[in-house]
């Protein structure tokens, strides 16, 4: 359980850090997330009105998700030429 909520912490830490610092093009967010998790059920939570600064919230309704599951994405995101730092 507690490496679970690690891996999925890590997973939107980096995909946070792909968005904001990585990437020099904008990006739709709606496409992204369609793109990166169409085989997952998700949800998208943005706040775009409180802040200048871009954080999306992806929450995976899978309950195994997997390292395997981390890594596919993660080359979904350099596939789009975005780097995890």
């Amino acid at each position: 359980m507690i490496v679970r909520k690690f891996i999925f912490s890590l997973f939107i830490f980096s995909l946070y850090c792909s968005l904001i610092a990585c990437s020099t093009n904008p990006t739709s967010l709606q496409e992204l997330s369609k793109e990166l998790f169409s085989e997952y059920l998700y949800e998208v939570d943005t706040d775009r009105n409180k802040s200048s600064t871009q954080l999306i919230v992806i929450k995976i309704n899978k309950e195994n998700f997997s390292i395997n599951d981390y890594n596919e994405i993660k080359k979904q995101t350099i596939k789009w030429k975005m780097g995890f730092c």
